[in-house]
């Protein structure tokens, strides 16, 4: 197990560090991207500020948002930049869009679907499962 660091901008536009042991770099950003729906899906079970979230998957990055749809620059947005060795290749989710909306008190959402997690010089990819309840499941 190694020890990884990955960057994050808060809400105020700050960059900060976060660790997580992991085996490899493609777990390393599997548990990014899980972790930042996984926090979406509780906040707004929760009602953090009375309102829902969600996750929009960009082929670089993934970006916490609060309401019902994602609005870039916005500043309460969350960017989670990946390493430039990783990717998101695919986003297929209900809808065709490449957001996740969860919904206050179930943690639903009607975007059911795949996301692909690519290592792009070891041509090994990751697929996310994400189901109507909310939840994720990585292949």
């Amino acid at each position: 197990m190694s020890l990884y660091k990955y960057k994050a901008i808060n809400k105020e536009g700050e960059s900060y560090e976060k660790t997580i042991e992991v085996n490899d770099k493609g777990a390393l950003y599997r548990h990014i991207v899980v972790s930042v729906i996984d926090e979406a899906r509780s906040n707004t079970l929760a009602s953090v500020e009375a309102t829902t979230y969600g996750v929009y998957f960009d082929t670089d990055s993934v970006i916490s948002f609060k309401g019902a749809t994602y609005v870039g620059e916005e500043d309460s947005n969350e960017i989670y930049e990946l390493h430039s060795k990783v990717e998101i290749s695919d986003v297929a989710l209900a809808g065709g869009g490449n957001e996740i909306v969860f919904e206050r008190l179930t943690g639903q959402v009607s975007e059911v679907g795949t996301v692909t997690l690519s290592l792009k010089d070891a041509f090994d990819s990751t697929l996310l499962t994400i189901s109507g309840t909310g939840t994720v499941a990585s292949e």
